[in-house]
């Protein structure tokens, strides 16, 4: 496929998924890591060199890993960031344009805080490899594995923190790219409920309220008004839509 396609198109397509590309490949590094390092631990003897091989390996290939499955998942976000910047360019409204702004952010792993966290978690591993390779005994060579795993912990961290802040973000500005049309979804509800039944007070199942036919308090799209019976106990009314009755009492 990629021989029919122009090397200019080739091009495009290796640069647009190129965290893509390098998680993948981090990914598959770690596995060997991993990989190379279960077989060493079978061809030495001595828990010492044991030890030293478990660090290295395993301390490297799980980082690899950490860090492939973070590119992967910032890269669904980012793809998420193109969907809500052409949502706002759809939208075109004042809103829209402070949410471009925003959208213009870098990326969420090349945060100096995110930056510094995988600078320490690599530190720490690397400490944690020299200490279990040069220890002069198996108590000494132990405390390798304790960096190595505070290093792991370390660069999930970071990582985590700063996925979950972008995603928490990406949440917020598409709720604010979307509140105008949610506000007329809730109108064109209450204008329905308001044409079939035109007279009487409504309520919620289970509420202590009465609202009028119009009321915005019945227009949201989980709620299931219901019609006061003629007769029914007198409920509380509605600060929204009983307003006017309130102020002329």
């Amino acid at each position: 496929m990629l021989r029919s396609m122009p090397r200019a198109s080739v091009g495009r397509l290796v640069f647009a998924e190129l965290d893509r590309l390098t998680a993948w490949t981090l990914i598959g590094t770690g596995f060997v890591c991993i990989g190379i390092a279960r077989a060493q631990l079978a061809a030495v003897r001595f828990t010492i060199d044991q030890i030293a091989y478990f660090t290295s390996g395993l301390g490297a290939g799980f980082f690899l890993l950490i860090l492939g499955l973070a590119l992967l998942i910032s890269a669904d976000l980012q793809d998420e960031k193109f969907k809500v910047d052409r949502l706002r360019e759809r939208v075109g409204s004042g809103k829209g344009s402070a949410t471009s702004a925003a959208l213009r952010l870098g990326h969420p792993l090349r945060n100096p805080a995110v930056l510094i966290g995988l600078t320490g978690a690599v530190a720490l591993v690397t400490l944690g490899w020299w200490r279990a390779s040069s220890g002069a005994s198996v108590d000494d060579a132990l405390a390798g594995p304790l960096f190595a795993t505070a290093g792991l912990l370390l660069s999930a961290g970071a990582v985590g923190v700063a996925l979950r802040r972008e995603r928490r973000q990406l949440g917020q500005w598409r709720r604010v790219l979307l509140e105008p049309f949610e506000e007329d979804d809730r109108a064109t509800t209450a204008g329905a409920i308001a044409k079939d039944h035109p007279d009487g007070e409504w309520t919620l199942p289970g509420a202590r309220r009465s609202h009028r036919r119009a009321c915005q308090a019945l227009a949201f799209p989980d709620a299931q008004p219901v019609p006061l019976p003629p007769g029914a106990e007198p409920l509380e009314p509605c600060l929204l839509c009983h307003t006017e009755d309130m102020t002329d009492e």
